[in-house]
């Protein structure tokens, strides 16, 4: 659960659905910076939920990083995600704001096409 991908989905389920899921499945440790605990995952969930976006860090592979952001449709339900990822030295910086609006971007139109009509 840790990829962008699969994180900007999870934002899209109610805390509850997240407890009852991670208690099913267990939280899979890839790395030192693997979320360990259920509260470090509702945690990241909000900020997703709030931000519109999820970003992985060396979560899953040292040295890699993904953004993602979650795909919507007509009822406003999140179906999917769209993410990007790669290696680290080539999502900071500048690039970093540059890919996490791509990711965005992307998602809100795919949204759109399936119907989502996002309310400001």
């Amino acid at each position: 659960m840790e990829s962008a991908a699969p994180l900007a989905i999870l934002s899209g389920m109610e805390d509850e659905r997240i407890v009852q899921v991670i208690r099913e499945r267990g939280l899979k440790r890839f790395t030192e910076y693997t979320v360990r605990n259920i509260n470090q995952l509702l945690d990241k969930a909000k900020q997703i939920r709030k931000q519109g976006y999820s970003v992985s860090w060396q979560d899953v592979t040292i040295g890699v990083a993904s953004y993602g952001a979650p795909v919507s449709d007509s009822s406003g339900k999140i179906i999917g995600a769209i993410s990007i990822g790669g290696l680290i030295s080539r999502f900071e910086g500048e690039r970093k704001d540059y890919f996490i609006n791509l990711v965005k971007e992307t998602s809100q139109n795919i949204s759109e096409k399936l119907g989502f009509v996002k309310i400001p």
